[in-house]
C-alpha cells in the first residue's frame, strides 16, 4: 500500500486532472483513497488490472469526462512534475499518449482522449500493443519517454530501484522499518 500512497500523494497534487478514480476490491485501498479524497469504484471481487481500466474508461465516458490517465500504483518514482509534463505533451482532439516502461516493454501510464479511445490490454507487451491498438483506431500515438514514470516494481530483480526514493515517500518509510526490523532480529 506504500506505493499506492505515494501515487495518490502525486495525483492528488495535480490540480490540472479532473479528479481520481480508484477502482478496487480491496478495503484497505479505498480508506487510503478516501484519505486522498479520491472518488472509489468498489469491485464485488479482483478485477485485475485489464478490466479496472476497462470499468473506469467506460464509467468516465459515460459521465462525460474528457479524458482519462492510467496511473498504475506501482510506480515508485512518480513526480508531479512529470504528470504535467504528461498532460501538456498530451496532442488535442482524439489522441493515446503512452509512457513506456524502463525495457519498452510495458506501458505506465496512459492518457487517452476520450477515455474509450482504445481497449487496454495490460500485460507483457503491452507498450507495442496499445501502440497498435490506437493506430488500428486511426490515432498515431504519441510516446513519451520519462524517468521517473519508467520505473515500477513488477519484479524482484526491480526492488533495487527503490532505493532511489525521495526521503520522505511512504515506500521509504516501510522499507527503512523492514530493514530495522530485519537488523532487530539478526537476519542476514
Amino acid at each position: 500500500m506504500a506505493m499506492a500512497e505515494d501515487v495518490l500523494t502525486v495525483l492528488s497534487s495535480v490540480t490540472e486532472l479532473g479528479g481520481v478514480l480508484v477502482v478496487t476490491s480491496d478495503q484497505r485501498a479505498v480508506r487510503l483513497a478516501q484519505r486522498f479524497s479520491a472518488e472509489v469504484c468498489l469491485t464485488l471481487e479482483d478485477y485485475g488490472l485489464n478490466q479496472a481500466v476497462t470499468l473506469a474508461a467506460s464509467r468516465l465516458d459515460a459521465e462525460g469526462a474528457e479524458g482519462m490517465l492510467v496511473i498504475p500504483a506501482d510506480l515508485p518514482r512518480i513526480t508531479v512534475s512529470e504528470i504535467r509534463r504528461l498532460i501538456d505533451g498530451h496532442p488535442s482532439g482524439c489522441s493515446v499518449t503512452i509512457v513506456p516502461d524502463q525495457a519498452r516493454h510495458g506501458t505506465n501510464a496512459l492518457l487517452l482522449v476520450p477515455p474509450v479511445a482504445i481497449d487496454v490490454r495490460y500485460g507483457p507487451g503491452s507498450f507495442d500493443v496499445h501502440c497498435a491498438r490506437a493506430r488500428r483506431q486511426g490515432i498515431e500515438p504519441n510516446v513519451m519517454v520519462m524517468a521517473g514514470l519508467a520505473v515500477d516494481v513488477d519484479w524482484p530483480g526491480d526492488v533495487p530501484a527503490l532505493t532511489e526514493l525521495e526521503p520522505d515517500s511512504a515506500c521509504r518509510r516501510v522499507l527503512g522499518e523492514a530493514g530495522r526490523l530485519v537488523e532487530a532480529v539478526g537476519i542476514r
